[in-house]
This record gives C-alpha cells, sequence and structure tokens, in this order.
C-alpha cells in the first residue's frame, strides 16, 4: 500500500473521531520483523510515511502494545516522548493496527479544570464557614461578656441592696432601696413597695419620693385592694407577671405623674406576691437587658424582704398582743358581776365564777380551801369535830398550832 492511501484511511479515521483536539491523531503501523513501521504522515514529524521504524523493544510506545498483540486503552509515551492516551485495535483482515491517540495533559484537562473549580468552592465554602463560625464565636464571646457584665453588675447590686436590708431600719429602707434600683435602671421615678397582712399595697416610698408631685386629691400611701383599679401595677400584682410598655400610659388617674414608659415587676416569694418594683420615665426605651435586671434583682432580694416582713408583722403581734395582755392583767375598766351569785360576764356575754375570769384574764392563780365562818355555817358539827378532836390535840403535843379552819382543811382531805 502506498503512503498516500494509508494517510487517506487514518484521516478518515480522525475525521470520525467525534471531538476536536489539538492533540488527537491517528497511527497506521504494521509489524516488520523487530519493528513497528508508521504507514502515514504523523501529525508532528514530517516525512515518516514508511520511513518512521521504532523497535519493539519501546514498549511504552502504544504503536509497540499495539504490534505486540495489545488492544483497547493503553498508556504511555509516543513517538515525541510524550505522555498519551491510546486506544489500540488490529484492523481486520489486514496486517495493520490502527492507533488513536491523545495527549494525556489534554485528556485530563477538564478533569483538573474542574477539580480546580472543587477546589476553588471548597476553599470558598471554608473560608465562608470559618468567617461564620468565626462571626458566631465572636457574637457568643460578645453575648458571653455582656451576660457576665450583666451579672457582674447585678451582684453588686444585689449587695448593696442586701446591706440596706440588713442595716436601714423600718420602712427607711424601701426608699434607700428605690434610691438604688432608680438609679441603676435609669429612671426618675419609681416606687418600692409590699402587700400587709390585709392584702393591701404599702408604698411608703410615695412619702419620700413623689409625694409631692402627685397632685391626686386624697392621696395615700396605702392602697386597699378593692381600689385598685386596671392600671399597669395592679395588674401585675393579681396577674403575677411582668408588666412593661415603652408608650404613654393611658390608665393614669386625673392629677398623677405622666407615665410616658415604665416596668411593673412584681415580687413574688413561693408563688404568691409580696411587693412590686415599678420605675418609670427612662429618656429611652426599656429594654430586655433592663428587665433581665430587675427580675434578678427580685429574685435575690425575695427572701430577704419576706424575712423583713415576717419579722415586722410578728413584732407587731407581739406589741399588740402585749398591750391587750398588758390591758387583762390589769383588769381596767368596769367588770359586770352579778350581785347574787356575784359570777362575772366576759365580753362575750358569757358568766364566770370569779376564780375562772381572774386566772383566765390574769397571772393569778388559786388553791381553794374555807375560811372559818363558812365552815361553821356549812358543817357545824364537822368543824366542832376537827376544832375538839384528836388532830386538833396531837398538833398540840407536837408544837404545831394550826387554826381550826387548817385543821377542818387536813381532815377533809
Amino acid at each position: 500500500m502506498s503512503p498516500i492511501n494509508s494517510q487517506a484511511i487514518a484521516n478518515s479515521e480522525s475525521a470520525n473521531l467525534p471531538i476536536h483536539s489539538r492533540t488527537v491523531e491517528t497511527l497506521l503501523v504494521r509489524r516488520e520483523g523487530n519493528d513497528a513501521v508508521f504507514l502515514n504522515e504523523l501529525k508532528f514529524k514530517k516525512n515518516t510515511a514508511l520511513n518512521l521504524r521504532v523497535s519493539l523493544e519501546k514498549k511504552e510506545l502504544p504503536a509497540v502494545q499495539v504490534a505486540l498483540g495489545h488492544e483497547g486503552i493503553v498508556e504511555g509515551r509516543d513517538y515525541r516522548g510524550v505522555p498519551v492516551i491510546a486506544n489500540v485495535r488490529p484492523v481486520p483482515d489486514s496486517p495493520w493496527f490502527l492507533v488513536a491517540r491523545m495527549d494525556t495533559s489534554e485528556v485530563y484537562a477538564p478533569v483538573r479544570e474542574r477539580l480546580w473549580g472543587i477546589a476553588i468552592l471548597v476553599c470558598v465554602l471554608l473560608f465562608g464557614s470559618g468567617a461564620g463560625v468565626g462571626l458566631v464565636w465572636r457574637r457568643q464571646r460578645v453575648q458571653f461578656y455582656r451576660e457576665r457584665s450583666e451579672k457582674a453588675e447585678a451582684l453588686a447590686i444585689q449587695k448593696r441592696i442586701a446591706d440596706i436590708f440588713l442595716t436601714i431600719p423600718d420602712e427607711e429602707m424601701f426608699y434607700e432601696v428605690l434610691k438604688v434600683i432608680l438609679n441603676v435602671m435609669q429612671s426618675p421615678f419609681g416606687v418600692f413597695g409590699y402587700l400587709d397582712e390585709n392584702g393591701d399595697f404599702v408604698v411608703p416610698t410615695m412619702t419620700r419620693h413623689i409625694w409631692d408631685k402627685c397632685q391626686i386629691p386624697e392621696k395615700t400611701f396605702i392602697f386597699p385592694r378593692d381600689t385598685w383599679g386596671d392600671s399597669s401595677w395592679p395588674r401585675a400584682i393579681r396577674e403575677k407577671k411582668l408588666n412593661y410598655t415603652n408608650e404613654t400610659s393611658t390608665k393614669t388617674p386625673e392629677g398623677h405623674i405622666n407615665i410616658q414608659r415604665h416596668i411593673s415587676m412584681p415580687i413574688l416569694f413561693q408563688g404568691e406576691v409580696i411587693g412590686l418594683f415599678q420605675v418609670a420615665n427612662k429618656e429611652t426605651d426599656y429594654t430586655e437587658a433592663d428587665i433581665r435586671l430587675l427580675e434578678s434583682i427580685a429574685m435575690q432580694i425575695v427572701s430577704i424582704l419576706n424575712a423583713r416582713l415576717q419579722r415586722d408583722r410578728k413584732e407587731k403581734e407581739r406589741k399588740r398582743a402585749e398591750e391587750a395582755l398588758s390591758e387583762i392583767k390589769t383588769l381596767r375598766g368596769i367588770i359586770p358581776i352579778c350581785s347574787s351569785c356575784k359570777k362575772i360576764r366576759d365580753d362575750k356575754g358569757y358568766w364566770h365564777q370569779v376564780e375562772v375570769y381572774i386566772s383566765d384574764h390574769s397571772e393569778a392563780d388559786f388553791s381553794h380551801g374555807i375560811c372559818e365562818e363558812c365552815a361553821r355555817k356549812l358543817y357545824p358539827e364537822a368543824y366542832k369535830e376537827a376544832r375538839l378532836g384528836k388532830t386538833g390535840k396531837q398538833n398540840e403535843k407536837q408544837g404545831h398550832r394550826g387554826s381550826p379552819a387548817d385543821t377542818f382543811a387536813r381532815q377533809l382531805e
């Protein structure tokens, strides 16, 4: 076969390849002895048809591999010494072999481009993830330090308030605690009060804080439960939960201080309201941090406040009991007594024996005996025997001269 025919066949095979490539090439070879001879003109080398021979010992060449009987996809180096991937197979009914080859660099170029794209995408994702994680970490750290700062501030405030509870007497304590809270909450107005034993709301701080500013007629610092109405602090007490707004209040009575924004915080002990904080008219809106701070103060002082209220109530009860007992012990006033049987009538209308009444209403105790006159009148015979009998003589012999009444009493035992 002439070089022209073999070149035409090779070109025809190249034209049939489904891709366009700068390195793809179709070769026709045949074996001649220990050589493989190229039958067509090569793409990257001139004047090679029937002239270029390679030894079969160069097994890295796809042309040699097909000449030695290999078939299919093979890897190796071409006549230029460049790594290639080739599809090799014999041409049916001929001594020729067909080699379709492409440089390895071009074969893997799309893969490398995709890998680079994937690598860049992964790097971007990793960077984005790292940035996201860093941002989340930074926010968490900021939140952590903010919460720690809030807790430290709350602890310092709680210590100041605890010191006030323990060192300042009576209702002055409420005013001093309120001063601390108003300073912390940056609020010009507020109240701190408690519920008394009748369930009425007592606000000692009003007399020192906003009394002169409030123009409500017949104002008071004790609010009976049945007069509360439906404003912010009564709702907070009834509902046992926080009530706050950053809007101007529409339920303040005429003459009351204008409330622009406020927080009403009930103080609960074992599920029951025992007191209340209210702060109002901060220049800026109250925030969640303000609410958390006021809640933490309420939670920390509730036990101290409850102990203080219980102590004060017990002290009042003790004083009332002492006063009542003092009134009873002296038995002052007019005591109604029956002119016949000498029984005494108590405050409830019941009649009692004199000794029973006095024992119940004083510290005196009674031991019953009988006087000589009554013994002579009620028990004449027994009295006579007791006076003149053996018991009396025996007492005289023993040097003990008791009265007839004593002798009679001992005889009756």
